[in-house]
């Protein structure tokens, strides 16, 4: 598998996403717990207070979240995308806790790279299940794939490859490594 393959996900991701999945409508939160239990803010005690805008479709999925400063400033944006069947497939992260780089989740365990770690760390005779397991892609301020991480649905990671670019930028080397490395 190549670096390449990511960038039809990306297109897919930030493209894509707006053709398919028109806003609907537009919801207040005061944070993260609120957005997830479904309590919404008044629009008017939005102003000049840290708060989530959270944008809909009209199946009543998210499709972009931002997050704002007190002073107006989006802090981060979170893009998700849904498949045919309204099952969350990806998402795009840009801000938070890496301002430089980018972030990109990738749900479900037929992810290429998920299934090329599994095949390399984990023996057939395990049987273990992967399903709703997803990828996340962290990516520097030149889109370059820094790492990729894989969790379990329940958000434990269970493996990590790390990419090092030696000089001109070249992709020189992958660390591949189960976690919790023991």
């Amino acid at each position: 598998m190549s670096l390449r393959s990511l960038w039809p996900v990306l297109w897919v991701v930030t493209i894509g996403w707006s053709q398919t999945n028109q806003v609907a409508y537009v919801k207040y939160y005061r944070d993260r717990a609120a957005f997830l239990g479904d309590v919404p803010l008044p629009a008017h005690s939005r102003h000049q207070s840290a708060h989530l805008d959270v944008y809909f479709n009209e199946q009543d999925q998210p499709l972009l979240l931002e997050n704002i400063s007190a002073s107006g400033d989006t802090v981060e944006r979170k893009v998700f995308a849904y498949g045919p069947d309204g099952a969350l497939t990806q998402t795009l992260l840009i801000g938070g806790d890496h301002p430089d780089g980018k972030e990109v989740t990738l749900y479900g365990e037929g992810e290429p790279w998920s299934v090329a770690f599994r095949k390399a760390a984990f023996a057939p005779q395990l049987h273990l299940h992967f399903a709703e397991q997803r990828t996340r892609f962290r990516l520097d301020s030149s889109n370059r794939i820094q790492s990729l991480t894989f969790y379990t649905v329940n958000g434990f990671p269970y493996g990590q490859i790390t990419f090092v670019y030696g000089p001109g930028d070249y992709h020189q080397e992958e660390r591949w490594e189960t976690l919790p490395d023991h």
